[in-house]
């Protein structure tokens, strides 16, 4: 092999390995990116279902009950003397 076949393959050979590390590198950043994405929306999710189960456990107290009907609905409590049985 001649100095100059020998030289163009080292400079070949280099190029390729340039090109293969910015391959790499530019592949590491859209996966970083990917995760970091991911991660923002995990995250997201993880304070929905918080307010979710928040809510959920707000709307199973006796308390919270009653106020939303005396509030939202104008019920009014009901009182022992306005409770009438029906016959069978």
């Amino acid at each position: 092999m001649n100095k100059a076949s020998f030289a163009s393959m080292v400079i070949i050979t280099n190029l390729l390995f340039i090109f293969l590390q910015i391959h790499k590198s530019s592949q590491f950043i859209k996966t970083s990116y990917q995760k970091q994405k991911i991660e923002r929306k995990r995250n997201e999710l993880q304070e929905e279902k918080e307010l979710l189960t928040h809510k959920l456990y707000a709307a199973q107290n006796r308390t919270e009950i009653k106020r939303y009907t005396q509030t939202a609905l104008r019920m009014k409590p009901v009182t022992f003397n306005q409770i009438k049985h029906l016959p069978e």
